[in-house]
């Protein structure tokens, strides 16, 4: 199969089926080495991000900055299909 096949079919898949189906894959314990490569991902862009070379290069440094964003809403996103907590809600006004 190539990436072109598995994006195809990627893009038919509903939402819920995307998320029960990341919910089967995380119980499988490889699914650790798709943690971690993310991780790694985010890691090499903070230090590329922390870098000297990058402090008067603001293009670069603008989307370092931003693929660490991404990856972290993508490990969020993740996080929140494991533990989904009830939306905030905003607290009551006093009674009158």
């Amino acid at each position: 199969m190539s990436y072109q096949d598995l994006l195809n079919k990627a893009r038919a898949l509903k939402p819920e089926e995307i998320n029960g189906n990341l919910l089967s894959l995380m119980g499988d314990a490889r699914f650790a080495a798709v943690v971690a490569w993310l991780e790694a991902n985010r890691e090499e862009f903070v230090a590329l991000g922390s870098s000297q070379k990058l402090s008067k290069e603001h293009g670069p440094l603008a989307h370092c900055q931003g693929s660490i964003h991404a990856l972290r809403v993508l490990e969020g996103q993740l996080k929140h299909l494991l533990d989904p907590r009830p939306p905030r809600r905003s607290p009551e006004p006093p009674p009158a």
